[in-house]
């Protein structure tokens, strides 16, 4: 049996309420602003080597990893990712 906290929502809800967010709405500072196009233009480098999406992905965990090596916030790999993903419709799914 399976149970839900009143208040909380599904795991199918809380990815249709996701869907509604654009991602140029968010207010984020100028400051990470900046960070996140940094890394977004790093992890280009890597994904422009793949020929297929099956390959981008891993060229996307292999930047990912490699990030996490150098110490750099997960939070901001998350969002450089969805932020990659935004921009490449076909890689939603």
């Amino acid at each position: 049996m399976i149970g839900l906290i009143a208040g909380r929502f599904s795991k199918g809800e809380r990815a249709q309420q996701r869907d509604k967010i654009n991602l140029e709405d968010v207010s984020l500072s100028p400051k990470t602003q900046q960070r996140y196009h940094q890394a977004l233009r790093k992890l280009l480098r890597f994904a422009e080597k793949a020929t297929s999406t099956e390959e981008l992905d891993d060229q996307m965990c292999n930047w990912m990893e490699l990030c996490g090596k150098k110490g750099n916030p997960w939070f901001t790999l998350q969002m450089v990712c969805a932020l990659f993903i935004s921009f490449n419709q076909q890689l939603r799914g």
